[in-house]
């Protein structure tokens, strides 16, 4: 059986379809379209899953949306798909997350699985670059947990067994889940909160502003010059856009980690992540589906699995 993630963004909404051993098997984009009805996404939705899956072998459906109009009729799609309501990543199932949400009626859902996703992955504390429609800046701060804490704090069903306990490991493709040997501190026991938010124009509405807004500017090719002195209209607009936002990414990061003090790893995720590439020493880790494996991670949560495994409707 298989899980759909759901990814609704102001400029694309991004499946994906995860295995039950959490491996992402495939993803595919819709441009998000406010006007276009229920029954428009269910059909684009259903036929884009049926190239891939049999639609039958879907059972669970989980939906992050930051398009207010839209959820409604994404859930609705996702109830149609899998015959049962999807597991909507909001302020209702943040309490259960091994990590506390700062405004969690004005943090976008997407976030939320960024952090999730990365502070599972590296259990300490970390910064998360989303270059997206906007380029957000996520920071969580880690933090050992008290007895009380630990011993309430959600688990996650994913983890190995330690070695030589004699527990079988269960869906270890998922990464972060193993305990910190070379620490030899179980993650279980650490918890995380996100300390605060940073929100700046995407590199693409930054280029699309400039041709709107300049008579004799326009849109250009999102390519990283090999210098910041442009010679022509082309060149200099992608100098000042990517190498200043290089400037503007290391600068919001770097205040970020001291901040939060102490080891800060950073994470890339999003679709012009790929425009810093080569951009050394900045990211510790790239991956532009870093939404979606936060979105898959939700299911293992156990209070939120009882959620995902209503009956059918």
């Amino acid at each position: 059986m298989y899980t759909l993630v759901i990814d609704v963004g102001n400029s694309n909404i991004t499946c994906g379809i995860f295995a039950e051993e959490g491996n992402l098997l495939t993803k595919f984009r819709l441009h998000t379209n406010s006007a276009k009805t229920e029954d428009e996404y269910y059909a684009a939705v259903r036929s884009l899953v049926e190239e891939r899956i049999p639609t039958p072998s879907i059972e669970t459906a989980v939906l992050s949306s930051v398009v207010p109009s839209l959820t409604a009729v994404m859930e609705e799609v996702c109830r149609r798909l899998t015959h049962r309501p999807p597991v909507l990543l909001g302020p209702a199932l943040y309490p259960y997350l091994p990590i506390s949400v700062l405004s969690p009626h004005e943090i976008g859902s997407d976030l939320v699985a960024n952090a999730l996703e990365a502070f599972l992955r590296c259990r300490q504390s970390c910064v998360v670059v989303d270059f997206g429609t906007a380029l957000s800046f996520t920071a969580l701060r880690s933090f050992a947990a008290t007895e009380e804490q630990a011993s309430t704090a959600p688990t996650n069903p994913t983890r190995p067994g330690r070695p030589g306990h004699g527990q079988a490991g269960t869906e270890a493709k998922i990464p972060g889940t193993e305990i910190d040997d070379k620490s030899g501190r179980d993650p279980l026991s650490v918890l995380g909160e996100i300390a605060g938010v940073a929100i700046a124009p995407g590199i693409g509405s930054a280029v699309k502003a400039l041709s709107r807004d300049a008579a004799q500017l326009f849109q250009v090719e999102l390519t990283v010059p090999s210098t910041v002195l442009g010679k022509n209209t082309v060149h200099a607009i992608q100098s000042g856009v990517l190498h200043g936002y290089m400037g503007l990414v290391s600068h919001l990061v770097s205040r970020m980690k001291a901040e939060l003090e102490g080891p800060v790893r950073v994470f890339a995720t999003g679709g012009y992540s790929r425009l810093f590439e080569q951009t050394e020493g900045l990211f510790d880790e790239r991956d532009p589906n870093l939404t979606l494996y936060g979105l898959y991670r939700v299911t293992k949560i156990p209070p939120i699995r009882l959620f995902r495994d209503r009956p059918l409707q």
